[in-house]
């Protein structure tokens, strides 16, 4: 977490097998994920990160679970819950999908954690990212 806000130069020694992405996706919040790291370790989960920049600072990373990957949802679940305590959760499941959500806001950042798709194979999916705040006049 101690890397939001910092610059891909301050950046660069930690992130020596990151690579440009070559067709970038942009958020609603303007942020562009601008360098990928292929396979890195989270929480012993194999996954795909991506780093998403905005006006030259980090906003967002985001690990996505590769999938050859084994399941490790439940230890990484875990682990979260340990760092950050309690979470707030939600999930709705059938017979051909599921959607699992888990949140915590820690420090101003929030982190969310993500389990979809088919109950044979779901993906795995853990954003990080500055707390957004939402004014009650938008709601």
């Amino acid at each position: 977490m101690g890397w939001l806000g910092q610059s891909a130069l301050q950046l660069a020694p930690a992130l020596r097998s990151a690579q440009l992405v070559r067709s970038p996706h942009r958020l609603a919040s303007g942020a562009v994920g601008t360098w990928r790291v292929p396979d890195v370790l989270c929480e012993g989960l194999h996954c795909e990160q991506t780093l998403y920049f905005l006006q030259g600072r980090l906003a967002q990373i985001e690990w996505l679970q590769l999938p050859s990957a084994e399941a490790g949802y439940a230890e990484l679940l875990q682990s979260l819950r340990l760092q950050f305590g309690p979470e707030l959760a939600s999930s709705a499941s059938t017979a051909q999908a599921i959607m699992e959500t888990a949140s915590w806001t820690h420090s101003g950042v929030d982190v969310l954690l993500f389990r979809s798709g088919r109950p044979e194979h779901p993906s795995v999916r853990l954003v990080i990212r500055p707390q957004h705040l939402v004014d009650a006049g938008e709601l």
